[in-house]
């Protein structure tokens, strides 16, 4: 072979045969010295040992971005605690329900009826069941009013509180969930890009009556906008009610779940595995609405708690 003028210098074939050698050795040496490096125990934990996945009751990984800022020491009607436990707690119930646990914390929602004061949790320990309380401050809502043309949708007729009560039981068995494995975060997208028309905790005027508060977030979107699952989770439920209409529940581990309702077209099923960002539906009017929205909530052992404390981003207001 003949060099051109650029090249430094030729190499003897020898020497060039000594230096490949020399750079294979070394290589194998560093290859060898970063497998005998993983083997190491890492921590104090055996070779190749692997966390265990937390099981019912047990408490999740702190090492995993889990919860919100908004989640603090201290509650408000509609919101979250995170209650300190004592170190050897085995389980922890809230509201008369298991409790999601976030590492040695209770994550506890708070009812939108309580009252400012203290609030409880019972936690199992060594010593027996403990009464932990954390404090509960006072938080103002606004009054909405709202017409609604259909006075059935106001006042029940006998028939239409038959099918209410056949409704709730429906609804309570997808919200009263509580299965095992704890969910990947707290942590939500949005689930349709849009404005909100109607916040959460709104205490309702309908039609110069008062009604209970208004228990999710209403996004003003038009019919037909798709839904996408804001989180990893299973579909819970689906069913068509006199006030939500078609509707879905989706279940995101111990407790906790996300509902989705009016919907003018369903797109999953109950038992359906679900990645965040799967389509869910389409924004529609059915059931009790003013016109097209998604009805969007939240529950932590079936209690509904404020979904803006665990959006990512929070939506503009309409």
């Amino acid at each position: 072979m003949r060099l051109t003028r650029s090249a430094t210098r030729r190499v003897p074939q020898h020497a060039g045969a000594r230096r490949r050698a020399t750079a294979a050795a070394m290589h194998s040496s560093v290859l060898a010295l970063a497998i005998l490096m993983a083997q190491l125990p890492t921590h104090g934990q055996p070779a190749h040992a692997r966390a265990p996945a937390p099981a019912q009751g047990q408490p999740i990984s702190t090492a995993q971005p889990f919860l919100p800022a908004s989640i603090g020491r201290v509650g408000f009607p509609g919101g979250i605690v995170r209650v300190p436990l004592p170190p050897d707690t085995t389980a922890v119930s809230a509201n008369g329900r298991q409790a999601l646990r976030y590492g040695n914390d209770a994550i506890v929602p708070v009812p939108l009826t309580a009252q400012p004061g203290s609030g409880s949790i019972e936690a199992t320990t060594s010593a027996g069941t403990v009464l932990v309380t954390f404090r509960i401050e006072a938080r103002a809502y606004a009054e909405q009013r709202l017409t609604i043309a259909n006075p059935r949708l106001v006042d029940p007729a006998p028939e239409d509180l038959r099918r209410i009560e056949r409704d709730q039981l429906q609804i309570d068995a997808a919200r009263d969930r509580f299965s095992p494995a704890p969910p990947p975060t707290l942590s939500l997208a949005a689930p349709v890009r849009g404005p909100l028309s109607s916040p959460f905790g709104t205490r309702r005027i309908l039609n110069g009556q008062p009604r209970n508060p208004h228990n999710g977030l209403d996004f003003a979107v038009p019919t037909g906008a798709p839904i996408t699952a804001p989180l990893a989770g299973e579909v819970a439920g689906v069913g068509n009610y006199f006030f939500t209409g078609n509707t879905v529940f989706i279940d995101h581990g111990q407790g906790f779940v996300t509902m989705y309702g009016h919907l003018s077209r369903v797109d999953v099923k109950t038992g359906d595995r679900l990645r965040e960002g799967d389509a869910i539906g389409r924004v529609g009017a059915t059931g009790r609405a003013t016109g097209p929205h998604l009805h969007w909530a939240v529950y932590l052992g079936n209690v509904a708690v404020d979904p803006k404390l665990l959006l990512r981003t929070t939506p503009r207001p309409r």
